[in-house]
């Protein structure tokens, strides 16, 4: 034997070992029952008490039932020992018709049933005879296992254990009577089963679970009113499909067969569903279940909609759905009631439910009413406004800078998509959007790549951005990005743009100046034969080392006056813009003189578009020339650098005294003649105009 061996020998005999030093040292036993034989009989041998019971181990090691004995713990010095009575377990089988079946304790039995019960001691003693206590009080020992022939007498059945000690039989049914160790089990009638439904009340079309407990092997069937059977419940016998209003079936060895029904009618109907054994409807085995109005709830996901978007609806019902039950309809003024696609039905089942409803037909703009159907029935009504689309500009550039990617942002309600088109001098460009973010309704964007920008010479340019409304399509396109055309019902643009021998050509980019094509083409959008919607915008591209527009800045101002400086400079957005006036005087301030301010300094900005302005308050500068200087923290140099002058305010003429005149006689009051306005009213209007401009070049 090698050491691997030997190591694992001695293991095993220190595990054997040490188990068997437990058991000894344990000090409590069983449990074990009465009439049971113990060994070592040196253990276990004497008298165990548990209060006023006793139980003796005899010499031989039997254990025997002493004085007021009752299953329980009893002690003997430090040991314990549980005690109960003998114990049995029962099998019963069942044979009805050629169908075996099982019958569990408490079970049915029914007349006429051949039945064998058989007894397995679990105590380790030995089952000779049961114990049957028949219906009328009759106590019988009997061989086991227990047959009953064909048992047609109707009542409750208990069965128990006799045990076997030796040669002598002990029957301890008085000990056993107060046990649970027994069997019992009730024949019935052949005809005695029962029919049930899993609920009272159902809504039309819901269904209904039916359970049927019979005979095992004894065909039923069962007649139907205003309740049908799908055809998955539906049994074949011999080829033949029953019919869903006689429904027959052989009873399994299970003693209970369960269907589904489902019930139809109208609310206060009645679905009933009749049991029937031999031809015979068996009295009071039948099921009513009544049809009632489910109680339905719907929100509209918004009060209102832009025609061509789809309308969300959710709710709930008490009685659960799915996508065939419910049906939309809409109606309005002079619409008769029309039915709603169902865009999205997957979520259109179970209590809580949501869909999706497009319309697939031309309305107007106005509040319709939508009626939720339920087996023909109106169980919902909504109203919904239905408003027209529109497009709108949410963020574009106002100057353009080459060789920069820009964005449009643009809104276009209850769009399929966006079309975008450039204009310029001798430029024209076609440009599709995109979705600006899946989770943003109606938002695209619109972009001018590098690549783009970069091959766009500075000037104005013009943008027109295109809707397609109603039919969801865009009814004017461009192919080759030159030729635009018709495109509507009658008039079709092949693949998306392609020439088409059918489509109406209205013109061609290359032959008119760019600015009158972009003028055509929203005279095209305009007309009321097609509905696509646009709109404008205008930007101005520049070179990247004129990124920025400047107002202009005077030579001279009047000290005390208001110094605005304003621009734009799309390069440097979020960079900060600085204005110095500076004196330019070289001469030594003399000590006594308490200077005024030689300089201003003021900061600013800019902004995200580019903008930018700054306002120079010139009330305590010495009257004198000074150097202006406008640099961005961002730029390599500054982009103004000009000298301005600060003089004084011109000085009102001092009129000569004059003699005093003699009082004139009083003359009558003239009529007031309408004033003319002075200087103060036409510089108010100058200065309105010159707020116009700076406007209108802004935008």
């Amino acid at each position: 034997m090698n050491a691997k061996k030997i190591m694992g020998a001695v293991l095993v005999a220190l595990l054997a070992a040490a188990l068997f030093v437990g058991a000894a040292s344990a000090t409590e036993y069983g449990p074990v029952s009465v009439y049971q034989t113990l060994t070592p009989v040196d253990t276990y041998k004497g008298t165990w008490s548990n209060g006023a019971a006793t139980v003796i181990v005899t010499d031989a090691g039997l254990v025997m039932p002493g004085n007021n004995f009752a299953p329980g713990t009893y002690k003997k010095g430090d040991h314990k020992l549980v005690v109960t009575y003998p114990t049995a377990s029962y099998t019963a089988d069942a044979a009805y018709n050629d169908v075996a079946y099982y019958v569990a304790n408490g079970g049915k039995v029914y007349a006429g049933t051949n039945l064998t019960i058989d007894v397995t001691p679990v105590s380790g003693l030995t089952a000779g005879n049961v114990l049957v206590t028949y219906p009328n009080g009759n106590v019988k020992n009997i061989s086991n296992p227990f047959t009953g022939d064909k048992i047609f007498e109707t009542g409750t059945y208990k069965v128990q254990a006799v045990f076997t000690l030796g040669l002598a039989d002990i029957t301890p049914f008085d000990l056993l009577a107060d046990s649970l160790n027994s069997f019992s089990f009730t024949v019935v009638e052949e005809d005695d089963a029962t029919i049930a439904g899993s609920v009272d009340t159902v809504y039309s079309g819901q269904t209904a679970t039916i359970t049927v407990e019979g005979t095992p092997g004894v065909w039923y069937n069962v007649v139907l009113d205003g309740v049908t059977i799908p055809e998955d419940q539906l049994l074949v016998l011999n080829n033949v499909t029953p019919a869903k209003n006689n429904y027959t079936f052989q009873m399994p060895n299970t003693g209970k067969a369960s269907f589904t029904a489902k019930i139809v009618g109208n609310d206060d109907d009645e679905g009933t569903i009749q049991l029937v054994h031999d031809g015979v409807a068996l009295k009071n085995q039948k099921v009513v279940i009544a049809v009632s109005a489910p109680v339905v709830t719907a929100t509209l996901g918004a009060p209102s909609y832009f025609i061509g978007e789809d309308i969300k609806i959710t709710g709930t019902s008490t009685s659960s759905i799915d996508e065939d039950t419910f049906t939309f309809n809409i109606s309005g003024t002079n619409l008769a009631e029309q039915t709603l696609t169902k865009e999205e039905t997957d979520k259109l089942k179970g209590k809580e439910w949501e869909v999706v409803l497009g319309i697939p037909f031309k309305v107007d703009v106005g509040t319709y009413t939508i009626k939720i159907y339920q087996s023909d029935k109106v169980v919902k009504t909504l109203a919904v406004a239905l408003k027209q689309p529109f497009i709108s500009i949410v963020e574009a550039p106002e100057v353009v800078v080459q060789d920069t990617e820009v964005e449009f942002i643009i809104n276009a309600e209850a769009a399929v998509g966006v079309k975008a088109y450039f204009f310029g001098t001798n430029y024209f460009k076609a440009v599709p959007a995109t979705l600006e973010d899946e989770d943003v309704a109606n938002e695209f964007t619109v972009t001018l790549t590098r690549g783009n920008t970069d091959a766009m010479s500075a000037g104005q340019y013009f943008a027109v951005f295109q809707h397609p409304m109603y039919d969801g399509k865009f009814n004017i396109m461009v192919a080759n990005d030159k030729k635009f055309y018709l495109n509507d019902a009658a008039n079709a643009v092949k693949d998306n743009g392609d020439e088409n021998d059918d489509s109406v050509a209205l013109f061609n980019v290359t032959d008119r100046q760019t600015a009158n094509a972009a003028q055509a083409l929203c005279d095209a959008l305009d007309t009321q034969n097609i509905d696509d919607m646009y709109v404008k915008y205008s930007f101005f591209v520049v070179g990247e080392d004129q990124s920025f527009t400047m107002s202009e800045i005077p030579s001279e101002i009047v000290k005390g006056d208001k110094l605005v400086i304003s621009g734009v400079s799309t390069a440097n957005a979020d960079d900060t813009v600085t204005v110095e006036m500076i004196s330019t005087a070289f001469a030594a301030v003399p000590k006594e003189t308490v200077g005024s301010a030689a300089f201003i300094v003021v900061t600013t900005e800019v902004a995200k578009d580019g903008t930018w302005e700054v306002t120079l308050d010139t009330s305590d500068l010495n009257v004198d020339e000074y150097s202006l200087s406008v640099a961005c923290d961002g730029a390599d140099k500054p982009w103004k650098n000009v000298n301005i002058n600060v003089v004084e305010a011109a000085d009102e003429p001092v009129n000569p005294e004059q003699p005093e005149q003699p009082e004139q006689p009083e003359q009558p009051e003239q009529p007031t003649e309408p004033t003319t306005p002075g200087f103060g009213a036409l510089a108010a209007l100058a200065g309105l105009g010159a707020v116009a401009v700076l406007l209108l070049r802004r935008e």
